[in-house]
């Protein structure tokens, strides 16, 4: 039997029971490799036996951050190093279709000054070029707001600014 075979089938189970399996369950199904028959594969302390693993709630959150993660707005800005006098562009993804998105930029942790709005097109994406950047060299942070005045979505992006 493939290993991937034994854990599905052991989620399977372990979904039908909702509640989590303990190892000595997991060997008398013969799911185990200590198992008399040996049809499993998994072994102590290995995913297979852990029961977060086997009861397919560890599998399950984790894919649910995942996806909370992917949905929410980014931004970048390129170049990632930028001469004095030189001008950035900031990029953004999943934001709001066809919604106005605030433009700040600023020293981290300190006050961002706005350089800028942008609507995101059908697609929720936008790039905006910004400068010629006259800061003084160090670290900078890039950050995009909706909606513009309260920003309760936001997304960050930080970037240098190196010496003319």
């Amino acid at each position: 039997m493939r290993a991937g075979f034994t854990v599905a089938a052991a989620r399977l189970r372990a979904r039908a029971w909702a509640a989590p399996v303990a190892i000595p369950v997991l060997v008398a199904l013969g799911l185990c490799a200590s198992s008399p028959n040996g049809a499993g594969v998994a072994a102590a302390g290995s995913p297979a036996t852990d029961p977060a693993t086997i009861s397919g709630t560890g599998a399950v959150e984790a894919d649910a951050r995942r996806q909370r993660r992917a949905r929410r707005p980014s931004v970048s800005v390129r170049p990632r190093k930028v001469a004095q006098g030189r001008r950035i562009r900031i990029v953004g993804r999943r934001w709001p279709a066809r919604k106005r998105v605030g433009l700040y930029v600023g020293v981290p942790q300190s006050e961002a000054f706005r350089v800028g709005r942008v609507r995101a097109n059908g697609r929720g994406r936008f790039k905006r070029r910004i400068g010629p950047v006259n800061g003084k060299p160090g670290p900078y942070v890039a950050l995009a707001c909706r909606p513009v005045k309260s920003c309760r979505r936001s997304a960050r992006a930080r970037f240098r600014v190196l010496p003319g």
